[in-house]
């Protein structure tokens, strides 16, 4: 967590004491993959985890604020 800051376009929040294990990606104001995996090999591969994609715009905006908020 501690190194995404050298990434200027990467909005992230760290949860001190807290644990968050859904992932969100928005990949457009249409599309969003949200589940528990990593986005690795492993997590594809080995572990039993699971991730949707959605092509909805309501939901993706829906999804956006959320994230949005819990960022800022």
């Amino acid at each position: 967590v501690h190194q995404l800051s050298r990434y200027e376009n990467v909005n992230y929040k760290y949860f001190d004491g807290q644990m968050m294990h859904m992932k969100l990606l928005l990949i457009d104001d249409k599309t969003v993959i949200y589940g528990s995996s990593n986005f690795d090999t492993i997590s594809y591969l080995f572990e039993k985890e699971i991730l949707v994609k959605k092509r909805d715009p309501d939901l993706t905006q829906k999804l956006s604020t959320i994230a949005l908020n819990l960022i800022n």
